[in-house]
Protein backbone atom coordinates (compact mmCIF):
# COMPACT_ATOMS: atom_id res chain seq x y z
CA UNK A 1 0.00 0.00 0.00
CA UNK A 2 2.70 2.61 0.83
CA UNK A 3 4.31 1.85 -2.53
CA UNK A 4 1.01 2.43 -4.36
CA UNK A 5 0.51 5.78 -2.61
CA UNK A 6 3.97 6.92 -3.74
CA UNK A 7 3.12 6.01 -7.35
CA UNK A 8 -0.17 7.90 -7.20
CA UNK A 9 1.52 10.98 -5.74
CA UNK A 10 4.18 10.94 -8.46
CA UNK A 11 1.53 10.55 -11.16
CA UNK A 12 -0.40 13.47 -9.72
CA UNK A 13 2.65 15.73 -9.83
CA UNK A 14 3.32 14.79 -13.47
CA UNK A 15 -0.30 15.43 -14.36
CA UNK A 16 -0.13 18.84 -12.69
CA UNK A 17 3.01 19.70 -14.66
CA UNK A 18 1.28 18.64 -17.88
CA UNK A 19 -1.75 20.79 -17.11
CA UNK A 20 0.53 23.77 -16.34
CA UNK A 21 2.43 23.34 -19.63
CA UNK A 22 -0.81 23.06 -21.58
CA UNK A 23 -2.09 26.23 -19.93
CA UNK A 24 1.07 28.21 -20.70
CA UNK A 25 1.61 26.85 -24.22
CA UNK A 26 -0.61 29.46 -25.97
CA UNK A 27 1.37 32.21 -24.27
CA UNK A 28 4.64 30.80 -25.61
CA UNK A 29 3.17 30.40 -29.08
CA UNK A 30 1.97 34.02 -29.20
CA UNK A 31 5.17 35.46 -27.81
CA UNK A 32 7.74 36.95 -30.24
CA UNK A 33 11.46 37.35 -29.80
CA UNK A 34 12.77 40.92 -29.98
CA UNK A 35 14.52 41.66 -33.29
CA UNK A 36 17.74 43.67 -33.60
CA UNK A 37 18.07 46.24 -36.32
CA UNK A 38 21.38 47.94 -37.09
CA UNK A 39 21.36 51.68 -36.42
CA UNK A 40 21.39 52.88 -40.05
CA UNK A 41 22.11 56.61 -40.46
CA UNK A 42 19.46 58.84 -42.04
CA UNK A 43 19.10 58.80 -45.81
CA UNK A 44 20.64 61.58 -47.88
CA UNK A 45 18.69 64.75 -48.45
CA UNK A 46 18.06 66.30 -51.84
CA UNK A 47 20.75 67.98 -53.98
CA UNK A 48 20.04 71.58 -54.97
CA UNK A 49 20.41 72.48 -58.65
CA UNK A 50 22.20 75.84 -58.81
CA UNK A 51 22.62 76.36 -62.54
CA UNK A 52 21.38 75.04 -65.87
CA UNK A 53 22.62 76.47 -69.15
CA UNK A 54 23.85 75.73 -72.65
CA UNK A 55 27.61 76.11 -72.97
CA UNK A 56 30.49 75.02 -75.21
CA UNK A 57 32.56 71.94 -74.37
CA UNK A 58 35.65 70.59 -76.15
CA UNK A 59 35.20 67.01 -77.36
CA UNK A 60 37.65 65.26 -79.70
CA UNK A 61 39.20 68.46 -80.99
CA UNK A 62 35.98 70.41 -81.58
CA UNK A 63 33.66 72.47 -79.41
CA UNK A 64 30.01 71.40 -79.18
CA UNK A 65 26.96 72.86 -77.44
CA UNK A 66 26.24 71.07 -74.17
CA UNK A 67 23.60 71.26 -71.49
CA UNK A 68 25.43 71.98 -68.26
CA UNK A 69 23.76 71.24 -64.91
CA UNK A 70 25.45 72.13 -61.60
CA UNK A 71 24.22 71.36 -58.08
CA UNK A 72 25.10 71.50 -54.39
CA UNK A 73 25.40 68.26 -52.37
CA UNK A 74 22.57 67.25 -50.01
CA UNK A 75 22.40 69.02 -46.67
CA UNK A 76 21.82 65.69 -44.90
CA UNK A 77 25.23 64.07 -45.34
CA UNK A 78 25.32 61.48 -42.55
CA UNK A 79 26.87 59.04 -45.03
CA UNK A 80 29.10 59.75 -48.06
CA UNK A 81 27.58 60.29 -51.49
CA UNK A 82 28.65 57.35 -53.63
CA UNK A 83 27.34 58.77 -56.89
CA UNK A 84 24.66 60.97 -58.43
CA UNK A 85 22.00 60.24 -61.00
CA UNK A 86 20.53 62.76 -63.43
CA UNK A 87 16.94 62.20 -64.50
CA UNK A 88 15.03 63.83 -67.35
CA UNK A 89 11.31 64.12 -67.91
CA UNK A 90 10.31 62.11 -70.97
CA UNK A 91 7.41 62.49 -73.40
CA UNK A 92 5.42 60.00 -71.30
CA UNK A 93 5.54 62.49 -68.37
CA UNK A 94 7.80 60.14 -66.37
CA UNK A 95 11.39 60.80 -65.30
CA UNK A 96 14.04 58.42 -66.59
CA UNK A 97 17.76 58.18 -65.82
CA UNK A 98 20.01 59.86 -68.39
CA UNK A 99 23.25 59.56 -66.41
CA UNK A 100 23.61 56.67 -63.99
CA UNK A 101 26.82 56.87 -61.96
CA UNK A 102 28.35 60.34 -61.65
CA UNK A 103 31.08 60.04 -58.96
CA UNK A 104 30.15 61.63 -55.64
CA UNK A 105 33.13 64.02 -55.80
CA UNK A 106 31.58 65.73 -58.87
CA UNK A 107 28.69 68.17 -58.75
CA UNK A 108 27.96 68.86 -62.40
CA UNK A 109 26.89 67.10 -65.58
CA UNK A 110 27.27 67.79 -69.30
CA UNK A 111 25.00 66.48 -72.06
CA UNK A 112 26.09 67.00 -75.67
CA UNK A 113 23.58 68.64 -78.00
CA UNK A 114 23.54 67.83 -81.69
CA UNK A 115 21.84 69.97 -84.31
CA UNK A 116 18.77 67.72 -84.19
CA UNK A 117 18.42 68.37 -80.44
CA UNK A 118 17.52 72.00 -81.08
CA UNK A 119 13.95 72.81 -82.14
CA UNK A 120 13.11 73.89 -85.72
CA UNK A 121 13.29 77.60 -86.48
CA UNK A 122 9.59 78.16 -85.79
CA UNK A 123 9.40 76.08 -82.60
CA UNK A 124 10.59 76.06 -78.99
CA UNK A 125 11.56 73.24 -76.66
CA UNK A 126 11.60 72.50 -72.93
CA UNK A 127 13.87 70.09 -71.04
CA UNK A 128 13.22 69.26 -67.37
CA UNK A 129 15.79 67.60 -65.10
CA UNK A 130 16.20 66.30 -61.53
CA UNK A 131 19.26 65.10 -59.59
CA UNK A 132 19.30 62.36 -56.95
CA UNK A 133 22.15 61.20 -54.67
CA UNK A 134 22.96 57.55 -53.85
CA UNK A 135 24.80 56.92 -50.60
CA UNK A 136 27.55 54.42 -49.74
CA UNK A 137 24.87 51.95 -48.57
CA UNK A 138 23.31 52.03 -52.08
CA UNK A 139 20.25 53.93 -50.81
CA UNK A 140 18.64 56.70 -52.85
CA UNK A 141 18.09 60.02 -51.12
CA UNK A 142 15.47 62.64 -51.90
CA UNK A 143 15.42 63.99 -55.45
CA UNK A 144 16.09 67.64 -56.17
CA UNK A 145 13.42 70.04 -57.26
CA UNK A 146 12.76 69.98 -61.00
CA UNK A 147 14.84 72.42 -63.05
CA UNK A 148 13.74 73.57 -66.51
CA UNK A 149 15.84 74.57 -69.50
CA UNK A 150 14.04 76.49 -72.24
CA UNK A 151 15.64 75.96 -75.65
CA UNK A 152 15.32 78.25 -78.66
CA UNK A 153 16.19 77.47 -82.29
CA UNK A 154 19.76 77.93 -83.44
CA UNK A 155 20.66 80.76 -85.77
CA UNK A 156 21.46 79.74 -89.34
CA UNK A 157 23.41 80.81 -92.43
CA UNK A 158 26.37 81.68 -90.21
CA UNK A 159 29.52 82.67 -92.13
CA UNK A 160 32.94 84.01 -91.09
CA UNK A 161 34.75 86.11 -93.71
CA UNK A 162 38.51 86.44 -94.11
CA UNK A 163 38.44 89.97 -92.70
CA UNK A 164 36.92 88.76 -89.42
CA UNK A 165 33.27 89.60 -89.97
CA UNK A 166 30.66 87.10 -88.80
CA UNK A 167 27.16 87.13 -90.26
CA UNK A 168 24.09 85.02 -89.44
CA UNK A 169 20.31 84.95 -89.55
CA UNK A 170 18.15 84.66 -86.46
CA UNK A 171 14.61 83.48 -86.98
CA UNK A 172 12.29 85.90 -85.28
CA UNK A 173 9.83 84.51 -82.76
CA UNK A 174 7.10 86.55 -81.15
CA UNK A 175 8.70 88.79 -78.54
CA UNK A 176 12.06 90.22 -77.49
CA UNK A 177 15.20 88.75 -79.02
CA UNK A 178 18.89 89.13 -78.25
CA UNK A 179 21.87 87.72 -80.11
CA UNK A 180 25.64 88.09 -79.94
CA UNK A 181 28.82 86.23 -80.88
CA UNK A 182 32.19 85.45 -79.34
CA UNK A 183 35.41 83.91 -80.63
CA UNK A 184 37.90 81.72 -78.74
CA UNK A 185 40.94 79.59 -79.47
CA UNK A 186 41.53 75.87 -78.88
CA UNK A 187 42.39 76.57 -75.23
CA UNK A 188 39.09 78.42 -74.81
CA UNK A 189 40.76 81.79 -74.38
CA UNK A 190 38.14 84.35 -75.41
CA UNK A 191 39.56 86.46 -78.26
CA UNK A 192 36.55 88.67 -78.94
CA UNK A 193 32.94 89.21 -77.89
CA UNK A 194 30.64 91.26 -80.07
CA UNK A 195 27.90 93.67 -79.09
CA UNK A 196 24.45 92.41 -78.24
CA UNK A 197 21.85 92.98 -80.95
CA UNK A 198 18.29 93.38 -79.71
CA UNK A 199 15.14 93.13 -81.78
CA UNK A 200 11.43 92.89 -81.07
CA UNK A 201 9.19 91.01 -83.45
CA UNK A 202 5.42 90.82 -83.75
CA UNK A 203 5.56 88.27 -86.56
CA UNK A 204 7.77 85.44 -87.80
CA UNK A 205 10.59 86.48 -90.11
CA UNK A 206 14.39 86.40 -90.25
CA UNK A 207 16.82 89.10 -89.11
CA UNK A 208 20.21 89.39 -90.83
CA UNK A 209 22.98 90.10 -88.32
CA UNK A 210 26.58 91.13 -89.00
CA UNK A 211 29.28 91.60 -86.37
CA UNK A 212 32.97 92.22 -87.04
CA UNK A 213 36.02 91.61 -84.88
CA UNK A 214 38.31 94.57 -84.30
CA UNK A 215 41.17 92.52 -85.74
CA UNK A 216 41.76 89.04 -87.10
CA UNK A 217 43.70 86.86 -84.59
CA UNK A 218 47.42 87.26 -85.08
CA UNK A 219 48.31 83.64 -84.28
CA UNK A 220 47.70 80.92 -86.84
CA UNK A 221 45.54 77.92 -86.06
CA UNK A 222 41.93 76.91 -85.55
CA UNK A 223 39.46 79.24 -83.85
CA UNK A 224 35.85 78.78 -82.86
CA UNK A 225 32.87 81.11 -82.77
CA UNK A 226 29.70 80.77 -80.76
CA UNK A 227 26.49 82.60 -81.61
CA UNK A 228 23.93 82.88 -78.84
CA UNK A 229 20.25 83.57 -79.30
CA UNK A 230 17.92 84.46 -76.41
CA UNK A 231 14.15 84.81 -76.72
CA UNK A 232 12.12 86.68 -74.11
CA UNK A 233 15.01 86.37 -71.63
CA UNK A 234 14.25 82.67 -71.16
CA UNK A 235 14.73 80.44 -74.21
CA UNK A 236 18.37 80.09 -75.28
CA UNK A 237 20.42 78.46 -78.03
CA UNK A 238 24.04 78.25 -79.11
CA UNK A 239 25.45 77.72 -82.60
CA UNK A 240 29.17 76.86 -82.87
CA UNK A 241 31.40 77.03 -85.92
CA UNK A 242 35.12 77.16 -86.66
CA UNK A 243 37.59 78.90 -88.94
CA UNK A 244 41.32 78.74 -89.60
CA UNK A 245 43.86 81.57 -89.56
CA UNK A 246 46.66 80.58 -91.97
Amino acid sequence: MPHSRRISKRAGIQALKLITVCALLPLFLNASCPTWEPPFPPRLGSPVITNIEITEVLRSGFYYPNIHIAWKPPEIDSVPVRYYRVLELGPDTAFSIVSLNIPGRLTDYYQKLDKADFPPVTSLDVRIFKVIAIDSLARAGDSSESCTLYIAPQVYKDTMTNDGCLSWVMQAQMGQMQTWASVWNMNHDIIWTGDITEEFAAELHGFNIRSCMTAVPADTGMYFYGIRFVLNLSHVSLKIGSFNVP
